[in-house]
């Protein structure tokens, strides 16, 4: 799950993925559409989905699909931080703390390209993250 300030659209979404990762063929998932979309993974693809969050500070989540999950994880950042630093905005992937794995609320925020660790337990509530420190990510 990528979390954006900006509500993109899936068409803008799919020219910025296949301009920077090329190395992918990329399929949109319209998953509120009534019309059957079969998309069959490949080894060399990688869809994605939208889902709009009600959220007014982060309004839109988008989500990967690939044959293999930590491709998919390697891919969140790789993107997280690509799109935060072309429209200059804010985005917020999951993270797992290396020394504190068993705590759910840490996510990784990109902010013009630039990330930090932050904690999201109260996301939900406040639509807004703590930055915790900067990051290597």
């Amino acid at each position: 799950m990528i979390l954006t300030q900006q509500n993109l659209t899936p068409e803008a979404l799919l020219r910025f993925f296949e301009k920077h990762f090329p190395e992918k063929e990329w399929f949109y998932l319209d998953l509120y559409s009534d019309e059957e979309t079969t998309h069959h993974l490949r080894n060399n693809s990688m869809g994605f989905y939208t889902v709009a969050t009600g959220v007014k500070s982060y309004p839109l989540e988008i989500g990967l699909t690939e044959t293999d999950e930590d491709i998919v994880g390697e891919y969140q950042v790789k993107i997280a931080k690509s799109l935060s630093e072309k429209y200059q905005m804010k985005t917020v992937i999951d993270f797992t703390h290396p020394k504190k794995p068993d705590d759910p609320y840490y996510s990784l925020l990109f902010d013009a390209g630039h990330c930090f660790l932050v904690d999201d337990s109260d996301w939900e509530e406040t639509g807004e993250f703590v930055v915790l420190e900067p990051w290597a990510g």
